[in-house]
């Protein structure tokens, strides 16, 4: 969410200031929405003007019963281009303030098919990326009986649909945090937890179901791989840059789980890129990897892997990028 309208009160309206040339200001905002909670919770209503659809806002932006509106900032962007609008210096502001992150969402049942959707995801991010476009000459309308997730050519996504810029509709320039990174935008994003409490919430399970976190919890250790530099020589627990980040992963997690104990976490490491941490994950020795790279081999319970990996893995969002020592 940004706000729009002259620069001064938009200026206002993303300082939270109320008095001297600011105490005119008065915010169009959609209710029931993240934008309306956000602005209710920093302004007294007579600041604030509801309404409850674009049409609405604008009207009430250009009739002046509100002098800033509050939206998506590429509503914003395309809202500017409008008759109305266009050429009356109005300004959206550079201060996104609300995050709503959207994804595609599916059950935890199968975790395979879990995967596929998110490499699809990452498909139309590459074919940004590498400016590959729709191109119905390499869409492959294949119709066999072929059934192996990581045999899939995802780049169909692409080719018979369109990359990540062609399905959202809207120039690079207007996109702010849904630009694809290109080295200088920053490439790690916190999504927001939402309400947080502290109650104690008992931890269930169905007969035919397995529960690691109660195993970890009952065992009070966390067992967690490091994975380290090949020639990697260092006491690991001592170790700086981008090793020892991993390590304090390992403790941030045993804090998490053991209720502030950081240290109630083993450590094993292994060497990049041999796959023994894989195996060792997948036979129960470790409870979770950190530094693991991404890579959809591992991803599938995959005929392309040389290792017998059950059903394959799971990766967190990203931590860290690059191959530059972290500190």
């Amino acid at each position: 969410m940004s706000y729009l309208g002259n620069e001064t009160l938009v200026t206002c309206a993303e300082k939270r200031k109320r008095y001297d040339e600011c105490e005119k200001l008065v915010i169009c905002v959609t209710s029931e929405t993240n934008g309306h909670d956000y602005v209710s919770s920093f302004f007294p209503s007579d600041f604030i003007v509801t309404v409850y659809s674009k049409d609405e806002k604008e009207e009430a932006f250009l009739n002046e019963t509100c002098n800033v509106m509050s939206s998506d900032r590429l509503i914003l962007y395309a809202t500017l281009k409008e008759d109305g609008f266009k050429d009356r210096g109005y300004t959206v502001g550079d201060k996104l303030k609300t995050k709503e992150p959207l994804s595609v969402a599916t059950r935890k049942d199968d975790k395979e098919w879990s995967d596929v959707v998110n490499w699809v995801i990452q498909a139309l991010f590459y074919g940004e990326e590498q400016g590959i476009n729709k191109n119905s000459t390499l869409c492959k309308n294949n119709t066999g009986p072929n059934k192996i997730a990581s045999e899939l050519n995802y780049l169909n996504a692409v080719y018979c649909v369109g990359n990540y810029e062609e399905v959202l509709g809207s120039p690079k320039q207007d996109r702010g945090l849904n630009n694809i990174n290109n080295g200088t935008a920053g490439m790690l994003y916190a999504i927001p937890f939402g309400e947080l409490d502290n109650e104690d919430t008992e931890l269930t399970m169905n007969d035919d179901e397995t529960c690691l976190l109660c195993d970890i919890r009952d065992q009070g250790v966390l067992n967690c791989g490091v994975v380290v530099p090949v020639n990697f020589t260092q006491d690991v627990l001592e170790s700086k840059e981008l090793t020892g980040m991993n390590v304090e992963y390992c403790r941030t997690l045993s804090a998490a789980l053991f209720n502030g104990n950081e240290d109630a976490v083993e450590i094993y490491t292994y060497t990049e890129d041999d796959g023994s941490a894989y195996r060792e994950l997948n036979n129960g020795t470790v409870d979770v990897i950190a530094g693991a790279q991404i890579k959809k081999v591992y991803d599938f319970n995959s005929p392309l892997s040389t290792e017998p990996f059950s059903s394959g893995f799971t990766f967190s969002t990203p931590y860290y990028y690059g191959d530059e020592p972290a500190g």
